[in-house]
């Protein structure tokens, strides 16, 4: 009877443990600050960037552990497309603050296939900090 109580427990745990593993197939790689490689950051998306729909994802702060995430703050994204020489921006994204390092980005349209930059900017203690990630659009 214990097992079973264990287990039942076990599974109401898992169905209700928001994680962001699950949520999100598709991840970026981790890009840290050029001004600080101890604050990296990534993206997630429920599903991989297209050109023909507005798309929703995660930004994912990811501070060393001697970082105050609290300390992140006036968190901005930009989507950008160098087309050498010259490039094409987006429309202004919105974002909502989940946690101090947990961020959903909507209204992001990627109007065009291609390598896409995702700009973050934002001030940590003071000072400016920008992570550039790269997003593949299909």
């Amino acid at each position: 009877m214990k097992l079973f109580a264990i287990a039942i427990a076990t599974a109401a745990l898992t169905a209700f443990a928001p994680t962001t593993a699950k949520a999100h197939s598709y991840h970026t790689p981790q890009v840290c600050s050029a001004t600080s490689a101890d604050l990296c950051a990534h993206l997630g998306f429920k599903a991989e960037p297209n050109s023909t729909d507005a798309t929703e994802f995660m930004l994912h702060f990811m501070p060393a552990a001697s970082l105050d995430p609290k300390e992140i703050k006036n968190v901005t994204v930009t989507l950008w497309m160098d087309m050498g020489g010259h490039g094409h921006g987006s429309s202004p994204v919105t974002i909502t603050m989940l946690d101090y390092i947990r961020y959903t980005v909507s209204d992001a349209y990627f109007v065009m296939q291609g390598e896409w930059q995702v700009k973050v900017g934002f001030d940590y203690l003071g000072t400016a900090h920008e992570i550039v990630i790269p997003v593949e659009v299909k």
